[in-house]
């Protein structure tokens, strides 16, 4: 069983290729890398090396998964950058982390995302579902699409760009028969299609849907990139944290900045 929550996997892999194509520029402007960085500071020129995904939801908070933030704590803080675009954000600070049931975590920038004269980019944060639609059966949701610079395949190399892949809604009760090895929880959403899915690095990144009958056509960011069992594995989808589910903690934790 290949985990893709920070476990060693125990079982050779099978070298499944995951089906993704290269993001076009601007396409998913809140898509965040977080990077370890070999010297203390991360200083400017220094080149990280990608652990996690994330997404900015706000000038000062980068929503990702628990284990990557607790993986954050035991790198410390200063050695650790987030890479937005084309250029560097600035060091974490106060991760908030759950527990495994509950992966799902808030960084706390030091300052404020800066950008240029132009100001942000259109469309520079996903919409933020209510908690109404936590514990979803598909009755709201339309396309969704993960992406991430995770490993192309089990046990291969990271890709260089950010990927997307477009996948489905999985009901939790077929979830549930596809992964019977585990429990899905009410927290949790599932998601994935035929040769379509995250893999290792792109934990703590993004899925983003369109919601049926919203008339702004506009993605919303529905999951946090949890875990799954190996990457793309038939009948098996990826299981994600369901955000919609963690917003009364989100807006409770991020309303004091």
């Amino acid at each position: 069983m290949l985990m893709r929550l920070g476990h060693a996997p125990w079982m050779q892999p099978h070298n499944r290729f995951v089906h993704r194509s290269l993001s076009m520029k601007g396409e998913h402007p809140w898509q965040v890398s977080i990077q370890s960085c070999r010297f203390k500071d991360c200083p400017g020129d220094t080149v990280g090396k990608h652990f996690c995904g994330g997404t900015l939801i706000g000038p000062r908070w980068v929503l990702t998964a628990a284990h990557c933030a607790l993986a954050v704590l035991n790198l410390s803080s200063d050695r650790v950058q987030i890479v937005f675009g084309t250029s560097h954000i600035d060091k974490l600070a106060h991760p908030a982390a759950r527990t495994k049931e509950n992966d799902i975590a808030l960084l706390k920038l030091k300052g404020r995302v800066q950008f240029s004269k132009n100001g942000p980019p259109s469309g520079l944060y996903p919409g933020i579902p209510g908690p109404e639609l936590c514990d979803i059966q598909g009755d709201h949701v339309d396309q969704c699409v993960v992406t991430g610079y995770g490993r192309i395949s089990e046990g291969g190399r990271s890709s260089p760009k950010l990927k997307a892949a477009t996948i489905l809604f999985v009901p939790t009760e077929k979830c549930q028969k596809q992964i019977p090895q585990k429990v899905i929880q009410k927290t949790m959403m599932c998601a994935g299609a035929e040769g379509r899915d995250a893999c290792q690095g792109d934990s703590g990144g993004p899925l983003v849907c369109k919601l049926k009958g919203t008339p702004d056509n506009k993605f919303y960011l529905m999951g946090v990139t949890s875990w799954g069992i190996g990457c793309a594995t038939p009948h098996t989808p990826g299981v994600y944290s369901e955000v919609a589910c963690y917003m009364d903690w989100i807006k409770n934790v991020t309303k004091h900045v």
